[in-house]
């Protein structure tokens, strides 16, 4: 199960300009090899976060994401 939510209508719109679900994007916050940075553009967001590392399939991906606390 993933820990996190992807909001379906943005997924399609990803998928459709860079032909990446996802799925995918997730296994880069998954590797050891990730380089976590804060998120600075928006200082409203403390909790955003800038991933950028190799994706399971061997792409070189860089992903923003968000804490926004635990899933039910």
């Amino acid at each position: 199960m993933s820990r996190y939510t992807w909001h379906p209508e943005k997924e399609r719109g990803n998928v459709a300009k860079h032909g990446l679900w996802f799925e995918e994007a997730e296994t880069v916050t998954e590797s050891a090899l990730a380089r976590w940075v804060p998120d600075t553009r928006d200082p409203d967001d403390p909790d955003r976060f800038v991933v950028t590392g190799y994706s399971a399939t061997g792409n070189l991906l860089v992903v923003v994401t968000s804490e926004s606390g635990p899933r039910p």
